[in-house]
């Protein structure tokens, strides 16, 4: 069931020492622009309504993001 903040809460697996992760706003949304890294927050809450469709922004702008900085770098190494 969602909480206030449309997001699904998953537990983790019996047994284990995490069984519940809480969640850090901040983290979350780094986690969803930052596509190299895994914080463990995105698989740990599901967005419910229109915050899944946020989430999906989120994620397209953090690809374009680690696009645009790949392509600045490539570039930035050709000049030399």
């Amino acid at each position: 069931m969602p909480d206030s903040r449309g997001l699904r809460g998953h537990p983790g697996p019996p047994g284990s020492r995490h069984a519940h992760v809480n969640l850090n706003a901040l983290a979350y949304a780094a986690d969803l622009l930052l596509p190299v890294i895994d914080l463990g927050q995105e698989k740990a809450f599901t967005p419910a309504g229109a915050h899944r469709w946020l989430a999906h922004l989120l994620v397209a702008v953090g690809w374009d993001f680690a696009t645009t900085v790949a392509a600045g770098v490539t570039r930035g190494l050709e000049r030399q």
